[in-house]
């Protein structure tokens, strides 16, 4: 009796991994690990049998054995014990995630981490995952999760980002929300609601805890299509963690759901102008009021006569024998440095009328830095290419977050640079991710950069197409 039944039991798990967008691999361990342990069940009760006092035992023992995830999420995993997380998911063969046990445990020992510093298991993780031919989205989380762990929130970030926008083939829905979870909290930490409006709801799958802080963000920017007090509510009973994100829902309970009124900035001498686009810059990006606004009135205040004048009556003053055009225009070269970053993250200021000159300047700047970056990874790209070098999948990742980020980067500063991207980038990085697709079988990472460079292939049907086939034959 006990054949039929492990049978059916396989039959069923195949089909609900492959309804999940499980990869042909995952399915594959997936079988493989219920084989082993069924085996392993029935010598267990065959011992077990004739035995009496021992009975008691045998239910904790098979819940660890069969559903050793009940113990990783719900103890090791909140206690923040890394190292037994990794070792209890290494010897009971948690499925899930990956196709690869030393990823799985590598994914749920660095989630146990929960941003700790633990320089002795960090290192043991990096090291099991540069040691793995290929690594898929648990892997690429992990690395992340390292990232974070080490102060290292740039290339956590990037790789979040990445493994966010990992098909479903390639990526577990608890892996993606690991991801998304984060970004989105780096990004209303930030008070980027913006961010965290598009990060809730235009990615898919919805998740439950990011959706809610994407109607929560609605509400408190005043989104046209901010949700009702109700729906909101109801939005909250339904996520996770709601004694942590009640402060802020609540918050957001509070604000009447009708946009703002469009704010001017009168024309103004220069302090003033200045302290209002201090406050703006101080405030997050989804509840300041228009920095487009306070840009435009420092620009004014710049160009008027009376600034001229004070700065003229300051030096003679001074009795300094300088320009005031050159003064001037040191100080816009320093507003164009301090405002590079905040053009590139500020989604107010992409699109829509042209700033004014010097900040018109910085986003020239900002795209000037993402091209030099891409191009300095195309030629690496290409040179391994034409060599046939291939570093290993973690460093491949990496390299590949760092490249996506720049692109990324250059859209922020220049929206319609889309063309530009794409002719610049596509030879390099398509022959590069058909080389990881052939030779080194990374199929999760060659899709993402097909992925990637599709979104802009419509300034060339024949590269669409080909794109198109080869996101295709990655996925089979």
């Amino acid at each position: 009796m006990a054949y039929p039944v492990a049978w059916l039991v396989i039959i069923l798990v195949r089909v609900l991994l492959g309804r999940n967008g499980s990869t042909q691999f995952e399915v594959r361990r997936s079988l493989r690990v219920l084989l082993v342990k069924l085996v392993v069940g029935v010598l267990f009760f065959a011992w077990v049998e004739g035995l009496t006092k021992q009975r008691l035992f045998v239910a904790p023992i098979l819940i660890v054995y069969f559903a050793p995830t009940l113990l990783l999420r719900g103890v090791f995993v909140p206690l923040g014990w890394p190292r037994v997380a990794y070792y209890f998911a290494r010897v009971t063969w948690p499925l899930g995630f990956s196709d690869s046990d030393a990823v799985v445990a590598c994914f749920y020992g660095a989630v146990a981490l929960r941003g700790r510093s633990e320089l002795s298991a960090i290192k043991k993780f990096e090291t099991t995952l540069g040691a793995a031919t290929k690594l898929d989205g648990a892997g690429l989380v992990s690395l992340g999760l390292l990232a974070a762990a080490r102060g290292d929130m740039l290339r956590a970030i990037e790789l979040f980002s990445v493994a966010d926008t990992l098909h479903s083939r390639f990526i577990s829905r608890e892996a993606r929300r690991v991801a998304r979870d984060y970004l989105i909290a780096h990004a209303a930490e930030r008070g980027a609601w913006q961010a965290v409006i598009s990060l809730g709801l235009q990615r898919k799958p919805n998740l439950r805890w990011s959706y809610l802080l994407a109607r929560t963000a609605q509400r408190l920017t005043r989104h046209s299509g901010a949700p009702s007090r109700v729906a909101l509510y109801f939005w909250w009973l339904l996520a996770p963690r709601r004694r942590k994100t009640w402060p802020l829902v609540k918050r957001a309970l509070g604000v009447h759901p009708a946009p703002l009124p469009a704010e001017t900035c009168a024309p103004s001498e220069l302090p003033e102008a200045l302290a209002r686009l201090a406050h703006a810059l101080a405030a997050p990006t989804g509840v300041r009021t228009s920095l487009r606004a306070a840009l435009d009135g420092v620009e004014q205040a710049l160009a008027s006569a009376a600034t001229e004048a004070r700065l003229e009556r300051r030096l003679l003053g001074l009795s300094l024998q300088r320009d005031v055009d050159a003064i001037l225009l040191a100080f816009r070269a320093q507003l164009v440095e301090m405002l590079v970053s905040h053009i590139e993250h500020d989604p107010e200021l992409r699109g829509g009328p042209a700033l004014p000159g010097p900040f018109q300047d910085a986003c020239v700047e900002l795209k000037q830095i993402a091209f030099r970056e891409l191009d300095a990874l195309c030629l690496d790209y290409r040179t391994r290419t034409k060599e046939q070098d291939s570093l290993s999948a973690d460093a491949e990742w990496q390299l590949w977050a760092r490249f996506r980020a720049s692109g990324e980067r250059l859209l922020r500063a220049d929206p319609e640079a889309q063309a530009e991207l794409f002719q610049s980038t596509f030879a390099t990085l398509c022959n590069f991710a058909v080389f990881q697709h052939n030779q080194r079988k990374r199929l999760a990472l060659a899709h993402s950069m097909y992925d990637w460079l599709h979104a802009y292939a419509h300034v060339s049907p024949s590269d669409s197409l080909l794109l198109a086939r080869n996101l295709k034959a990655a996925l089979s």
